[in-house]
Formats: structure tokens, C-alpha cells, sequence
């Protein structure tokens, strides 16, 4: 597998774009999280919401750690520069 190396500013740009989607995945969340406790507030079978919002828990833990993976790499090249 090759490796390539990508210059700070494009690693600084992908970390804000990690950011601003882990950002809009913690509202997304907290949104989906009351919309099933309405469900169930109205008696509604939340079996599906709760299976999808576990998978929306896991997509959003693989964003977070794509982002912690670029702030790595971003420490390393700068300890390199």
C-alpha cells in the first residue's frame, strides 16, 4: 500500500470538515433521541428507531474517529516540519 503524504492545509481542511460533521451528528442524535421518546410517550413501537439510531450512533463514532486519525496525522507533520 503506498502512502501519501498530504500538506498541512489540506489535513487542517479535512479537520474541519470532521468537525462541522460530528458537530451535525450530535444534533442529528439528540434530535432522533426525542423523537423516540415521543414514540414511546404515545405508545409507539420504537423497535426500528432504536436499531437505526444505533446505527447512526456507529457512523457517528467512525466520525469521530476519522477525525481523531487526522488530528493525529496533523501533530505528526507538523513534529516533522
Amino acid at each position: 500500500m503506498v502512502r501519501v503524504e498530504l500538506p498541512s492545509s489540506v489535513l487542517i481542511n479535512y479537520l474541519g470538515d470532521a468537525e462541522r460533521h460530528i458537530l451535525r451528528g450530535e444534533t442529528i442524535l439528540a434530535h432522533q433521541e426525542l423523537i423516540i421518546a415521543k414514540m414511546e410517550a404515545d405508545g409507539c413501537d420504537t423497535t426500528r428507531a432504536r436499531e437505526l439510531l444505533q446505527q447512526f450512533k456507529l457512523t457517528h463514532a467512525s466520525h469521530i474517529a476519522d477525525r481523531d486519525a487526522l488530528s493525529a496525522e496533523l501533530a505528526g507533520s507538523r513534529l516533522l516540519s
